[in-house]
């Protein structure tokens, strides 16, 4: 759906003349990426790379990199394990043996904090390729579409989460409850929900200890 048909929808609810078609857009793109923070969506799943450094185990992230690294492979395509949390990759794989001594292949990688963390430390540099979601495109143009959200849904996610943003600003201060605002969150968050059901099948997740079979 084209961001000015999302505009004109929120614009003809919302029907206050102190919200510009600006403070729309603004909160459009919000709630676009909000919904990617809520919802694995398969069109922002893509693919990056990473180099190791010998005798470390932290390294950046691509720039692409948003949330939910789910795969990783070496330079020669062999699966590296993708855990939930560094306490999880200390259990399974010693960074460094008793000697001192490091390996020669990194086997498990997990993001902390900022960066990612992998393990064990490698003795030469190697080339990771990994997948991960990335975060969607901003719309500015009227012809521009959130793509990334099934078409179906486009309109009851985007233009709800709009709408129950700038009627939060609008009834902010009126006595009462905020009828208007508390109305399109739910119908924002049922919407999500909806979009939820049918996208997050099959996704592939951290390794943890709830996810030893089938996580790759």
């Amino acid at each position: 759906m084209r961001l000015d048909v999302l505009v004109a929808d929120v614009d003809n609810t919302i029907f206050d003349g102190s919200v510009s078609e600006d403070d729309i857009i603004e909160k459009i793109n919000e709630g676009l990426r909000v919904t990617a923070e809520l919802v694995l969506l398969p069109k922002l799943e893509t693919s990056g790379t990473v180099v190791t450094t010998p005798g470390a185990n932290l390294v950046n992230p691509p720039s692409t990199f948003s949330r939910n690294l789910f795969r990783a492979r070496d330079s020669d395509g062999n699966k590296i394990t993708v855990y939930s949390s560094t306490d999880l990759l200390e259990e399974d794989i010693t960074v460094v043996d008793s000697d001192g001594v490091v390996a020669a292949d990194v086997e498990g990688i997990c993001l902390q904090g900022t960066q990612f963390y992998y393990a064990p430390s490698p003795e030469a540099a190697e080339t990771l390729t990994l997948g991960f979601y990335t975060e969607p495109d901003e719309l500015s143009d009227d012809d521009d579409e959130p793509s990334c959200i099934p078409e179906a849904h486009q309109k009851r996610i985007l233009s709800n989460y709009a709408k129950w943003q700038l009627f939060e600003d609008i009834e902010d201060g009126i006595d009462g409850a905020k009828v208007n605002s508390r109305k399109y969150e739910t119908k924002f968050y049922t919407a999500v929900a909806a979009l939820e059901s049918i996208t997050t099948q099959g996704q592939g997740r951290p390794h943890n200890r709830e996810f030893k079979k089938g996580w790759f």
